[in-house]
């Protein structure tokens, strides 16, 4: 994908500079050349020179048409390519969640539907039955290592890649995604979901000590996090 921004950026550069230097060649021909003869009539009027500067002009008009329009649809491309990579990301940040049910429950989450698991979280109350969990234990999918690990390690996962793409296409995105982001980053539950399960961050490896995620579910803080996890699906969408 990047090896394709180069070209189109190198693409409108050669038809930014071809567009100026026609209309350059356009106005000199107009200034130095001989353009109307008034002594004929209509388009007789136009003179050779008159009818090579029109053309050119006409050629540098067109140019600046299509690469304004090869710009918007440009980058709508790259908005389009930039949102499905961050949704993957926002799917992972859901996986705590979809993970701890199963955890509880023994029932797999239904596969793509994180918005509607995300509402049944809120509307049922199932973060009550999260903070029982025993997060020392290793998960009933064990590639996820122990239930603790998996809470900060699919967290950090999520939002890595969400930022990773915000950042990568920050010119093609609206301020209102980016800073939607920033405001989920800043949120208190956030933290929490990274703190407690000894992942590697940005700023050192987090505490490693799953029994502390106990009670800290089924609060205030972290419905607001799911309903602005909710919030942004949509923004995107």
């Amino acid at each position: 994908m990047k090896f394709e921004l180069f070209l189109g950026e190198l693409m409108d550069l050669t038809i930014s500079i071809l567009g100026h230097a026609l209309t350059a060649i356009a106005a000199l021909l107009a200034i130095h050349g001989k353009t109307w003869d008034e002594t004929q009539i209509g388009l007789k009027r136009v003179t050779r020179i008159g009818g090579v500067a029109a053309g050119v002009a006409v050629v540098g008009l067109a140019l600046s048409i299509f690469q304004t329009i090869d710009k918007y649809q440009e980058k709508a491309a790259y908005k389009e390519y930039a949102i499905s990579k961050i949704e993957k990301g926002w799917s992972n940040l859901f996986v705590p969640f979809e993970a701890l049910h199963y955890q509880v429950t023994g029932l797999k989450p239904k596969k793509g539907e994180h918005l509607e698991f995300a509402e049944l979280v809120l509307k049922e109350n199932l973060l009550a039955s999260f903070d029982k969990v025993d997060f020392k234990e290793v998960h009933r999918f064990p590639k996820f290592g122990t239930v603790g690990n998996m809470v900060c390690a699919q967290t950090l996962s999520g939002m890595g890649t969400v930022s990773r793409y915000i950042e990568e296409y920050s010119d093609h995105l609206d301020l209102e995604i980016k800073a939607s982001v920033e405001e989920l980053q800043l949120m208190p539950a956030f933290s929490t979901l990274i703190r407690f399960g000894g992942c590697p961050g940005i700023k050192g490896r987090s505490v490693n000590d799953p029994d502390r995620y106990q009670g800290k579910f089924d609060t205030p803080e972290m419905r607001a996090y799911i309903r602005k996890l909710i919030a942004f699906q949509k923004l995107i969408g």
